[in-house]
């Protein structure tokens, strides 16, 4: 690692924490081609009698931003630190929470740490393009009210979209965390940034973003666009796939570490809820 990198500080406080009731009927939602697959777990699925889903977000640095800040057209060293080590932290952060919940005697797994976590390859047949893991962390968050989701498909929680989540799934009843919102889209004013800070331009608006962006609207096929949602909801389409290349090729590059994330900085919702729309 370069010394210009030892010691720069990964996540910033608050730490966020949202719960959802593992019978919330969002998480039968999931399941639905709309939205995600049938391969996405629900939470009974982890745990035998689950009760209960802790979502968990830490935010990056302003350091970590500001470095992934510097230049837009390639990566930032910085900001693949941040994802690679940053997820050993919150590794061990998910792993103190369960051990908690089981000196309480209740049953807890982390889905993205346990062997039955996987990936699902995409079925050519039923026009999917991307891989898939059977649980997204983003959509565990939205559900468990710690935020909605931008263009960009991130989601935008009160200390912004860069960042990283992790959950764990137990069986001791908790009180959920209201969701102080009602669209999956709240919390994005729409202003096109993310947009254009893609170096490849795999985020695309409706015509009713090119109207206020600027931004051409997708024609054609843009990945499975409907796993995430946006085609049922009308806001924004993702190519899936051509982000998922980019970032296979910093991994190439700076092989173990990889990420691009560019569309969470520079942007309104980079680290705070930015104003909603009306």
């Amino acid at each position: 690692m370069s010394k210009e990198y030892a010691g720069m500080p990964i996540f910033r406080t608050p730490v966020l924490v949202g719960i959802s009731a593992a019978s919330d009927p969002l998480y039968p939602r999931l399941r639905d081609k709309s939205v995600i697959g049938n391969f996405h777990c629900l939470p009974s699925d982890w745990v035998s009698g689950a009760e209960s889903v802790i979502s968990i977000f830490l935010p990056f640095s302003n350091e970590v931003c500001t470095d992934n800040s510097k230049d837009i057209s390639t990566f930032s060293y910085g900001w693949m630190h941040a994802r690679n080590e940053g997820q050993t932290l919150l590794n061990a952060v998910g792993v103190r929470v369960k051990e908690k919940i089981e000196a309480l005697g209740g049953v807890a797994v982390i889905p993205s740490l346990d062997s039955r976590f996987r990936y699902t390859l995409p079925d050519k047949k039923l026009g999917e393009t991307h891989v898939n893991s059977v649980w997204s962390e983003r959509h565990i968050a939205f559900i468990s009210g710690l935020g909605t989701f931008g263009l960009s498909t991130c989601l935008i929680t009160k200390e912004g979209t860069a960042g990283r989540f992790i959950s764990i799934v137990t069986d001791l009843k908790l009180e959920p965390t209201p969701r102080e919102y009602t669209d999956i889209y709240e919390y994005c004013i729409r202003c096109g940034l993310c947009l254009k800070n893609c170096p490849v331009n795999a985020i695309y608006g409706t015509k009713s973003d090119t109207e206020m962006t600027g931004i051409k609207p997708c024609t054609g096929s843009a990945g499975n666009a409907g796993n995430t949602a946006e085609a049922e909801y009308g806001v924004s389409l993702k190519d899936i796939q051509k982000c998922s290349d980019y970032v296979d090729l910093s991994e190439e590059m700076y092989y173990p570490r990889y990420g691009c994330g560019k569309c969470q900085v520079k942007v309104p919702c980079m680290n705070k809820r930015p104003q909603r729309r009306s």
